[in-house]
């Protein structure tokens, strides 16, 4: 599965469960939830919060910054991809 797929289930998988502060906080068992490295990538962002043990929630202001980092990143591979098709086509055609 996608990094961004996975770690937006991931988010669904929090929100859904209220899963948001550290009072609310769940343990990953009682999310459904593996304690893999997908996860454990996405938890080291900080977008997800460990009070103690298994016990985790999501911090939606580092999710919220997570996501946009990823966009921004996805918006420059693209940009960089048309300007390189862009040139080879400059260099084919002229």
């Amino acid at each position: 599965m996608r990094r961004g797929v996975y770690a937006r289930r991931l988010m669904r998988t929090f929100r859904d469960a209220a899963a948001s502060s550290r009072k609310t906080a769940r343990s990953l068992r009682d999310l459904g939830v593996e304690d893999d490295v997908e996860f454990r990538r996405v938890a080291g962002e900080g977008v997800f919060i460990n009070t103690h043990g298994d016990v985790w929630y999501l911090d939606e202001e580092r999710a919220t910054l997570y996501v946009s980092r990823r966009r921004r990143r996805a918006l420059v591979a693209i940009a960089i991809a048309v300007a390189f098709v862009a040139l080879i086509a400059v260099f084919k055609l002229g």
